[in-house]
């Protein structure tokens, strides 16, 4: 029996042990009932909230500002990519502009070099006929000298031959033939 009494007072120090538990348990407040230490929460709401804020001045804002440099330098990126592209589109404009302004100088230089070269073949020309009208003149003048002087040598040469052949046929007689008579004469029948 007196085993039978230990079994049966460990059975109650259990029993009671139990009991006092749920008392306990059922005693305390709505977190200690979860079974959670308020005073350790409470710590680790502090830790958490200190590794917030490490966090976000040690990574967070350095992050935030990686990124905004970051955006910062592709917008940049693309505001200089659009300048590019309107400086581009203004040089090829001006380029045109300057290629149709030399296509224009370029053909009024032609057109004056055309037209100073009709002007100076005019020209030419001009001073190729008066030079040829003046060496016309002087060459008809030069035959009109040549021809009075071939006329007169010929009036004189035929005076001699018509007072050689008067007094051949007249004879060798005493008539003496006047080459002055002969001369006006020939002068008379030329004005015929």
């Amino acid at each position: 029996m007196a085993s039978e009494t230990t079994t049966t007072g460990h059975e109650t120090d259990l029993s009671t042990t139990q009991v006092e538990a749920e008392q306990s348990h059922s005693g305390a407040s709505g977190i200690a009932a979860l079974g959670i230490d308020g005073s350790l929460l409470l710590a680790q709401i502090v830790n958490f909230l200190l590794l917030l804020l490490i966090l976000r001045f040690a990574l967070y804002g350095p992050i935030v500002k990686l990124l905004r440099e970051r955006r910062e330098k592709i917008e940049s990126g693309l505001k200089m990519a659009e300048q590019s592209q309107a400086d581009a589109q203004l040089a090829e404009e001006q380029k045109h502009q300057v290629i149709s302004k030399a296509k224009t100088q370029a053909a009024q230089i032609i057109e004056q070099a055309e037209a100073k070269a009709m002007a100076s073949a005019l020209e030419i020309k001009n001073k190729a006929n008066q030079e040829a009208d003046k060496l016309l003149t002087q060459a008809k003048e030069q035959i009109e000298r040549e021809k009075s002087q071939l006329m007169a040598e010929a009036e004189a040469d035929l005076g001699e031959l018509i007072a050689v052949a008067t007094q051949k046929v007249v004879g060798s007689a005493d008539i003496k033939v006047d080459e002055s008579q002969i001369s006006s004469a020939l002068s008379e029948a030329k004005g015929i």
